[in-house]
């Protein structure tokens, strides 16, 4: 794929994963890096670092677990800066915890960021894309997907408590 001269999308810039990979766009050639998440004041650092880099980053402070923030943000964006060329959908945290331990508010919220923020996401930019048919969609996975440790997948314990 190429980024040279691309506008990339990113969400869950803020920090970790994310702003290291908005880092990596910027380094790469990336003409804007569009850096999207909760915290304005950890974006405004992660693009000011971009800057001293000499990249091109715009902030977008957004809420991705509500859909209609991510549709307001998504035409804001394509008013400001264009359809993005690339959308990495990298927005997501978790707990590690047993299933008998979560509720059902934090089950929601655990799925909220990263899965539907990045079918909103997605949904709002998709049919821009589709008429300029072209984009590309990357969707970042936790490791949890792959690997298996105490409290990853459900199982029975000893005890008879099943962890998630």
């Amino acid at each position: 794929m190429e980024i040279q001269g691309k506008t990339v999308l990113v969400t869950g810039a803020s920090s970790g994963i994310g702003s290291a990979i908005a880092k990596a766009m910027a380094q790469a050639g990336a003409a804007v890096v569009l850096l999207i998440a909760r915290s304005e004041n950890d974006l405004k650092k992660v693009a000011a670092e971009i800057g001293t880099s000499g990249g091109n980053a715009r902030i977008y402070p957004v809420d991705l677990s509500n859909p209609d923030q991510v549709t307001v943000i998504a035409q804001r964006i394509q008013g400001e800066a264009g359809v993005p060329d690339i959308i990495i959908n990298n927005a997501g945290s978790g707990e590690w915890k047993f299933l008998e331990d979560t509720s059902p508010k934090e089950i929601q919220e655990m799925m909220a960021v990263p899965y539907f923020a990045a079918a909103w996401v997605t949904r709002a930019f998709l049919p821009a894309m589709r008429t300029r048919n072209s984009g590309h969609i990357v969707n970042v996975s936790s490791v949890a997907s792959r690997f298996v440790w105490p409290g990853a997948r459900l199982i029975s314990q000893p005890d008879g408590r099943c962890a998630a």
